[in-house]
């Protein structure tokens, strides 16, 4: 399973369309069959029931679904993590104001907190 293959089911599972899908990321829907056949055969599920005219979530692939979407969500955030702490947005404050002092558990006089920014 990769993340490819997670954007493809997501695209599919949204718009029930092969064709749709396949002019997204701009591949053949055959690529697009034969990645979500691979994902069905590593999940030892199908995720859709389809024939020529139809193509339907499984119960198994509503439950992954919103699994997949929690799985590239977390990675776009990670990523974007990554990328702003290498260009500086994400650190430490240090500060001995009073109001960090209460923040902290320990009785230090240099209270640390994490921040991110956003």
């Amino acid at each position: 399973m990769n993340t490819r293959q997670l954007e493809y089911f997501v695209s599919l599972a949204e718009t029930l369309n092969f064709t749709k899908t396949a002019q997204k990321f701009f591949i053949s829907q055959t690529a697009v069959t034969k990645q979500i056949k691979i994902l069905e055969y590593s999940l030892d599920t199908k995720l859709f029931n389809r024939n020529n005219h139809h193509v339907e979530l499984t119960p198994a692939g509503n439950v992954f679904l919103a699994e997949a979407k929690a799985i590239l969500q977390r990675i776009e955030e990670a990523t974007e993590r990554v990328r702003l702490t290498t260009i500086g947005f994400v650190g430490y404050i240090f500060s001995q104001s009073i109001l960090f002092k209460r923040c902290c558990s320990s009785n230090t006089s240099i209270c640390k907190t994490k921040i991110s920014i956003f």
